[in-house]
């Protein structure tokens, strides 16, 4: 009897043909079946993407389903095996020309030889395939007298599934003796492996800085871009397994001096490109795929970007950051592939969004974005919808916590997101669409659940920044277009958050919102309610109308705090005050908003009415300057409103736009918002040094005014004091329709709110 072979002996082990049969394939692992894969992989590649897009998002598992933590920690970005396709591109890139092209005739001469023998196997497993299933007596009478039979069919795909490890557990014969030798290459580096490192002289990176960029040798520049690739290597724990060693950190620096320098202009004369005018201009791929030298320069681009991006990952020092990202510039251009530019924005978005905030780091966190928004520009399509995506996530991360020191860094990463989102209006349409419906599936689950795990997930800073950042993206559009459209929905979950915890607790949110919605209205130009909103608070909570004791703590900063505190929301006088002046700030700015509309008389006879009932119920000297000064500004606004549509030959049909009555000279909506927004800034700036150094100035002080003006009005009123008394209203109400008279030297300081949609400093 023969010696049955080890294959033959496996083939029996796992079951034969049948057990392989019942799997549902001819084998495991057999060509029939995979050539049914490659069939699948010749369809075009834009269906898969758009698949695997709307799958992350639009599935109701991602948006329903998940909190917003696992949405927000969800990594789009990742890419596994980075280190391992290093590998392969510094192995591809050592490979010598003419031994490829070799390869490559004898693949191809290989694979017409054995075309027709491929087709047979296929027939013979089909007809084995087909007699298993209507004679399976017979295939089992097969298999235990003539396995040989079938071995030919199966055998040969089961043998490459075994790893080396187990092939050494069988009996001795002659595979086992040709495989004993390569167990050592399986083994890890030892120091001796270190040893074998080349190192890196400043000679020899002359020399080959001088054969890749003088003499324009390819092999030379794959020989550069393997040094580059050891160079950001360093400090990781594989930094042994890098081909090159680095002894100095003077080699280190003029490496990436000459690399990041020259490298674009070799690589643009071997492309045979023209570089455009302008950095954030697309290069068109057919203009350089064409190239003959393209299938030699592309390993060593992708090598470029990938050991640029570990670079940026694991560099400490900013100045060096700086460095990479200037140059970088440059580079963006000629990403190679979108799975290396998806690399590189990773990194870019870890600076961007860092957790630093020293001086330089500002510095590198501009440099980033502007990086990041060279990327949208240049990059092919779908490649500005993983900008907008990583860039909002990292966003949201960052502003789940919010004091006085990371205040100006988000706001930064807003304005950087509404000029990121204003690049491409549909695409900014899919994603606001997507992200404004999971934070108003989160407040759906709020209003039927009320719980408190719910009511934490809407009132936190994560959730407030996210409203904040849709509303000044919305906002920022000075064209009407398809975002225009959500602003409705933006302003009903506006409104539903305000409205789902209306306590005292709230008052500073809630308060917010109101700036949010003023800023959609004057971004919009429609009518979106707020007063009533406004005047509920100041006459419906209870905690604003007793009489507390003054005290000398400094008030609280509404633009630092969401909530207050439990035991005691509002404790002394001053905190009264602070959220008594915010209510008729805000109610003073809605109807500065409005006053041009033909409808505002009868606007404002509802605020007028509530505010003569507020006089009559309070006796603080200050609240009461307050809410005169506004009925003032009401009634006057009112007056001119009635005299000038009086005018007007139209009917109420006939009126579309909101505003029939402002003069042709006056400000708009949006520029009276962005006055009003920089008076009040340059009110804090004044004001805020003031309460800290405690130091005299020249200047009068309102309080003690206003105690001399009520004794003066005791005493007797004439019409000198009168003018005086009136005077002093409208500086008090400075942010309630003052005129621009008293507040001379405040135009310069005006901020245009479209981007710099943070009244915070």
């Amino acid at each position: 009897m023969a010696k049955i072979k080890k294959a033959t002996r496996k083939f029996q082990a796992k079951g034969g043909a049948s057990a392989m049969l019942k799997k549902g394939t001819i084998t495991k692992k057999g060509k029939l079946k995979r050539r049914k894969e490659e069939d699948k992989t010749e369809k075009p590649k834009e269906e898969p993407k758009q698949e695997e897009k709307d799958e992350g998002m639009t599935t109701s598992k991602e948006l329903g389903e998940m909190d917003i933590d696992q949405f927000l920690n969800e990594d789009f970005l990742s890419d596994e095996d980075d280190d391992d396709e290093e590998d392969q591109l510094r192995k591809k890139m050592e490979e010598d020309d003419d031994d490829s092209e070799e390869e490559k005739s004898n693949s191809n001469s290989d694979s017409d030889s054995d075309s027709g023998d491929e087709l047979d196997e296929e027939k013979f497993k089909l007809q084995l395939a087909s007699m298993a299933e209507k004679d399976p007596d017979f295939m089992k009478h097969l298999e235990e007298n003539d396995p040989s039979l079938l071995e030919s069919a199966f055998a040969e795909d089961e043998e490459g599934e075994e790893s080396e490890d187990e092939e050494d557990d069988d009996e001795v014969d002659e595979d086992d003796e040709s495989a004993a030798p390569a167990k050592p290459k399986a083994a890890t580096p030892t120091a001796e492996d270190t040893d074998s490192q080349t190192e890196l002289t400043l000679e020899l990176l002359t020399s080959l800085s001088k054969s890749a960029y003088k003499d324009n040798s390819i092999k030379s520049l794959k020989r550069l871009m393997t040094c580059y690739m050891s160079a950001s290597r360093m400090g990781d724990v594989d930094e042994t397994q890098a081909p090159y060693y680095i002894p100095s950190e003077k080699v280190y620096s003029e490496l990436l001096k000459t690399v990041l320098s020259k490298t674009v202009k070799v690589v643009a004369k071997h492309l045979k490109l023209e570089r455009p005018e302008s950095v954030d201009a697309p290069i068109p791929p057919k203009s350089y795929e064409k190239s003959p030298s393209w299938p030699k320069i592309q390993p060593i681009l992708q090598s470029f970007f990938r050991s640029t991006a570990t670079l940026l990952k694991s560099q400490k020092s900013n100045e060096l950051l700086l460095t990479i990202l200037q140059s970088l510039k440059l580079y963006v251009q000629l990403t190679p592939d979108e799975k290396t530019g998806r690399t590189l924005l990773k990194s870019l978005v870890g600076l961007w969004s860092s957790a630093n905030d020293g001086s330089d780091d500002n510095v590198v966190r501009l440099e980033a974005f502007l990086r990041i928004r060279q990327l949208a520009l240049t990059q092919p399509f779908p490649f500005i919808e993983d900008c907008l995506k990583s860039t909002y996530l990292a966003y949201a991360k960052f502003a789940k916590f919010t004091n006085e020191s990371t205040l100006p860094t988000i706001t930064f990463l807003g304005n950087c997101i509404v000029e990121l989102y204003s690049l491409d209006a549909d695409s900014a349409y899919q994603h606001a669409f997507i992200y404004i419906r999971a934070l108003a599936l989160h407040l759906r689950a709020a209003v039927t659940k009320k719980t408190k795990e719910a009511f934490k997930i809407i009132y936190c800073w994560q959730y407030f920044n996210s409203l904040k950042l849709w509303s000044a993206v919305a906002a920022n559009l000075s064209e009407p277009n398809e975002l225009r459209e959500l602003i409705y929905p933006l302003v009903e979950l506006i409104l539903g958050v305000g409205r789902l915890m209306p306590t005292v607790r709230n008052l500073p949110i809630r308060l917010h919102l109101i700036r949010l919605l003023q800023q959609l209205a004057a971004s919009s130009e429609q009518f979106i309610p707020t007063s009533t909103l406004l005047l509920d608070m100041l006459t419906g909570t209870k905690e604003l109308t007793k009489k507390l004791k003054g005290s000398t703590a400094p008030p609280p900063r509404l633009p630092l705090i969401l909530k207050l505190p439990k035991d005691q929301p509002l404790p002394n006088q001053p905190a009264q005050d602070v959220f008594v002046a915010e209510i008729f700030t805000l109610l003073g700015r809605d109807q500065d908003l409005y006053r041009y509309s033909v409808a505002y008389p009868e606007l404002s006879l509802r605020v007028t009415a509530r505010l003569r009932k507020f006089l009559k119920e309070t006796s603080n000297p200050k609240w009461r300057a307050y809410a005169k000064g506004c009925v003032e500004s009401c009634e006057s606004y009112a007056t001119f409103a009635a005299a000038a549509r009086a005018k007007l030959g139209e009917a109420p049909k006939d009126v579309k736009n909101l505003e029939r009555l402002k003069p042709f000279d006056s400000d708009d909506m949006g520029e009276r918002l962005a006055k009003a927004v920089g008076q009040e800034k340059r009110l804090e700036e004044i004001a805020q040094p003031r309460r800290k150094e405690a130091a005299p100035t020249t200047e009068p002080d309102s309080d003690d005014e206003e105690v001399e003006d009520n004794k003066k009005r005791k005493k007797g009123r004439k019409d000198g004091e009168k003018g005086k008394v009136k005077k002093q209203r409208l500086i008090l109400n400075q942010g309630v329709g003052a005129d621009e008279e008293d507040l001379d030297g405040m135009d310069e300081d005006v901020v245009q709110e479209g981007l710099d949609w943070s009244d915070e400093d």
